[in-house]
């Protein structure tokens, strides 16, 4: 380039260093692949950066294990609607080029591959039942979205539809019609992390853990898990030694298991589970813990645990350990459920002579025996503050603050379970029902003492003279036109 002479030295020098940085190469920070066949192809030049197998077309298999070797931050998949069924034998390793599809560790920390589809209802990966899904290795970040995961059945016999072992998130996604001894939904292995929101869990089977098995760390936010089975423990979700669950906004319902209908908290008192917000409804145990056998530690907030049953003990909640409840509802429960000989106590809740039970402001009621109308809201040891209704307490015994934190509620006050606005169903309260405006002046609260701002609904508390005892706020207007949930 001629320098013109009118151009002062220090503009032209800036001049020629604007020039000189244009033309140096950029470095991507995002690859994008799109898929264009449904074909279960590998990629034939696996070190060349390009999505291509020999067929001249980009599959979800090539373009997976193109992402695995590059060294953006972010590779990005995008899989249009389509049937992808997974045809490739497994092979040792496992490896990429068979069998499950495979997340491998990243070259650098903090490389992500997302997997982004057109909708649950469109984009399905098929596993055909030769193999699990989908395997994230240890350290890969990924994130994967509106796809359906199905018929995973692995050959090393965990994980049917997602094994986890880095950081995962799934969105907008379904888990159906997988098979695993541990986790035949998903399996999130110890120390690892897993969020799924806006997910449907269904239709799983296990030996534990049928939706979900998780080892490690779970967020759960709104979503549904239904209709999984396990032979053993957790039908809807398994939490396993030193795990961590937290569960918001979501439903578990008809899941079932031998211990732990919904979900069994495993034996170690480093365990935490957290229920927040969210609706346990008609799930079963063929022992105990119709909706919940916990042996860790269990926090429900603003929840509902209703229409459960347990052939052995506790139709509701089966404890061994320490459980604590927070403006809940835990109603139409039943133990005994098949009146066999070996009998059963605890139609909403049993808890052991050496365990802790917390009640706080919630409301137990209209739970049997047997499936009749011998009522049998609790058996065991419960600690009581604030105000907490029964519909009898025939069974119990009350410490904590005792006969001043209890009272009875009459059970023709209470709706059945339905959607009363918000993501989840509730009980609502009638007029006239003993649990409207009847908590002390500590209010309603949460496990850590904090002032509890709305109900299960997400309907504001308080509507009257003070909040409602149980997990439904009678005369809160929630907003219609957004009553699931989303905007």
């Amino acid at each position: 380039m001629v320098r013109n002479p009118k151009i002062p030295n220090r503009i032209w020098r800036l001049m020629l260093l604007e020039i000189a940085a244009l033309a140096i190469p950029k470095l991507h920070a995002e690859t994008i692949f799109t898929v264009d066949t449904v074909a279960d192809e590998i990629d034939d030049d696996n070190s060349d950066g390009q999505c291509h197998t020999l067929t001249n077309a980009c599959s979800l298999r090539a373009a997976i294990m193109q992402a695995n070797v590059l060294s953006v931050p972010l590779t990005r998949i995008n899989l249009p609607a389509g049937t992808y069924v997974l045809t490739r034998p497994p092979t040792a390793g496992d490896g990429d080029d068979g069998g499950d599809l495979n997340l491998a560790a990243p070259l650098n920390p903090g490389q992500t591959i997302d997997i982004v589809g057109a909708g649950s209802a469109s984009t399905i990966i098929d596993a055909n039942q030769s193999d699990g899904v989908i395997y994230v290795a240890p350290t890969r970040t990924a994130n994967i979205s509106g796809v359906t995961i199905r018929n995973g059945y692995p050959t090393v016999g965990s994980g049917g539809g997602v094994f986890n072992y880095g950081a995962l998130t799934i969105t907008d996604s379904t888990i159906e019609n997988n098979t695993g001894y541990y986790g035949g939904g998903i399996h999130n292995g110890g120390t690892n992390t897993i969020s799924l929101v806006r997910c449907v869990i269904q239709n799983n089977s296990a030996h534990t853990g049928a939706g979900i098995d998780n080892e490690g760390t779970l967020n759960l936010d709104h979503s549904i898990i239904r209709s999984n089975v396990a032979e053993f423990q957790g039908g809807g979700l398994y939490v396993g030694l030193y795990a961590y669950a937290t569960v918001r906004y979501s439903t578990f319902s008809n899941n079932n298991a031998q211990f732990g209908g919904a979900i069994y908290n495993d034996d170690n008192h480093q365990n935490r589970v957290f229920i927040l917000d969210s609706t346990l409804s008609q799930n079963s145990a063929n022992d105990s813990g119709g909706g919940i056998e916990n042996a860790g530690y269990l926090y429900v907030v603003n929840s509902t645990i209703s229409g459960g049953y347990a052939n052995k003990n506790g139709g509701g909640i089966g404890n061994s350990y320490a459980a604590f409840l927070y403006n809940t509802s835990v109603i139409g429960n039943d133990a005994d459920h098949d009146r066999d000989e070996s009998g059963g106590i605890g139609g909403g809740i049993y808890t052991g002579s050496f365990s802790t039970f917390v009640a706080v402001n919630s409301l137990i009621a209209a739970n049997t025996i047997g499936n009749t109308l011998a009522y049998d809201d609790c058996d065991g040891p419960l600690q009581v503050y604030g105000w907490n209704l029964f519909g009898e307490i025939a069974d119990c015994t009350f410490t904590g603050n005792g006969d001043a934190a209890r009272g009875l509620v009459s059970l023709n006050t209470i709706g059945p379970l339905q959607d009363n606005g918000g993501p989840t169903p509730t009980h609502a309260l009638l007029r006239g029902s003993e649990a409207i405006d009847s908590t002390t002046m500590q209010g309603c609260v949460d496990e850590t003492g904090a002032q509890v701002t709305a109900d299960q609904r997400g309907a504001p508390r308080i509507a009257g003279a003070r909040c409602d005892v149980g997990a439904f706020e009678y005369g809160a207007v929630i907003d219609l036109i957004f009553k699931n949930g989303f905007d």
